[in-house]
């Protein structure tokens, strides 16, 4: 057992494939079960694939074509996916897809099925949310709402409340698959659309709604040195650092002398967590803390806490 090992890493490194060859599970003799859709018709454009899941597989190479494999037209989607659901708009026609889950050295074969998307009215289709993604969190302000288009749609309308039961939405009219949504606050939101044909002559339904919580108040930053009450620091070596509390965020540092009296800025929209200080006279303590904000300006819940340093 030990030589066998031996040689493993001796393969693995003069060769980097050999060595996943050897460390990747064998999945080529796996089936795939096709669940949905499957030979069978659906009055819906959005459908959603869904296949069994392969232990020890890392992605899932997924294919669909109009009408079918043996005498392609055109491609609709060929994709990598790292789950085992994925969903798509199509609309109405003939079609076939297939799948197959691979991992770093090993593939399994494809499977699939053909199914057929009859062309129905708009009155019977939903209109296919996409983004945000339902039950995302999401910062910053617009927020751009998107979705797809039902066949014979040409305007929209959105509907955007605090509570799922849609009492009292805010209602905008759009033309296009997409609204760019102004947030005012922290919050959970919920929307739906509906799309309706020319002269409003038809209209889809609400169908269900997404929610996404907007969170823009930056979180409280930590400071993280010089070490609090650290004590005979050179002047010319003093870094202020904290935490990092996201990509979104920028950092002002105040600082005062002594502990008492005002702060004062000495650092704003910084977007690093650290800062060369250069502020201080020899024998002074520094007091110093830092506040963060997002994109838009919005400040901090609150403070950091208060450190402070005595300059040599």
């Amino acid at each position: 057992m030990r030589r066998f090992k031996f040689l493993a890493l001796a393969l693995c490194m003069m060769s980097l494939a050999a060595c996943t060859e050897i460390f990747e599970k064998d999945i080529e003799d796996k089936e795939i079960i096709i669940y949905t859709p499957n030979d069978k018709e659906s009055p819906n454009y959005t459908q959603t694939f869904w296949w069994s899941q392969i232990d020890f597989a890392t992605g899932y190479e997924l294919q669909v074509v109009y009408p079918n494999f043996s005498a392609p037209e055109k491609r609709i989607l060929d994709t990598v996916v790292t789950t085992n659901r994925f969903p798509y708009y199509i609309g109405p026609g003939d079609f076939e897809w297939k799948v197959r889950a691979k991992n770093g050295a090993y593939k399994t074969g494809y499977y699939g099925s053909k199914f057929k998307i009859k062309a129905t009215s708009l009155s019977e289709q939903f209109v296919n949310q996409k983004l945000p993604l339902n039950g995302s969190n999401v910062t910053g302000s617009p927020i751009i709402l998107t979705w797809d288009k039902p066949l014979h749609a040409v305007r929209y309308e959105v509907q955007v409340a605090m509570e799922p039961g849609f009492n009292s939405p805010k209602e905008y009219q759009v033309v296009g698959q997409s609204y760019s949504l102004p947030v005012t606050e922290d919050n959970n939101y919920y929307w739906r659309v509906k799309a309706y044909a020319y002269n409003d002559t038809a209209s889809t339904g609400w169908g269900n709604h997404f929610t996404f919580n907007v969170k823009n108040t930056p979180p409280k930053v930590s400071p993280l040195s010089p070490e609090n009450g650290a004590i005979d620091l050179s002047a010319s070596s003093i870094t202020l650092s904290w935490n990092n509390v996201g990509s979104d965020y920028k950092y002002e540092v105040y600082t005062r002398v002594g502990t008492s009296g005002a702060f004062s800025l000495y650092k704003g929209d910084l977007l690093t967590t650290n800062t060369q200080f250069t502020g201080g006279s020899s024998g002074q303590t520094i007091n110093w803390k830092v506040t963060s904000k997002n994109k838009n300006g919005v400040p901090g819940e609150t403070d950091s806490d208060i450190w402070s340093f005595k300059i040599k």
